[in-house]
């Protein structure tokens, strides 16, 4: 995190699989025993066209707040990735 402190993240690795520059946004849901308790957002990320953009070196991580250590090692933690939304772009800067 920002203090230096060794956080347990969720790393993404993400594609642009499409012959043009591609923008992203997706939304992450965190579960824990079922109840919605964090949201995260990766917002207006730009991928040049046959790319791929993979964890913290990219910036493609997101670390929850909202939950102990132990939570996130339990098998009631859960995530689900949403509202994807990709955009073709004329470039990449």
């Amino acid at each position: 995190n920002e203090a230096g402190e060794k956080k347990k993240a969720l790393l993404f690795k993400v594609k642009n699989e499409n012959e043009f520059d591609a923008q992203y946004s997706m939304e992450i849901l965190f579960y824990y025993e079922g109840i919605l308790r964090e949201r995260g957002l990766i917002d207006q990320q730009c991928l040049s066209a046959g790319r791929s953009s993979m964890g913290k070196l990219n910036g493609q991580y997101f670390i929850p707040t909202e939950f102990t250590e132990d939570q996130l090692s339990n098998p009631n933690f859960n995530f689900e990735i949403e509202s994807v939304e990709v955009a073709e772009i004329e470039n990449c800067e």
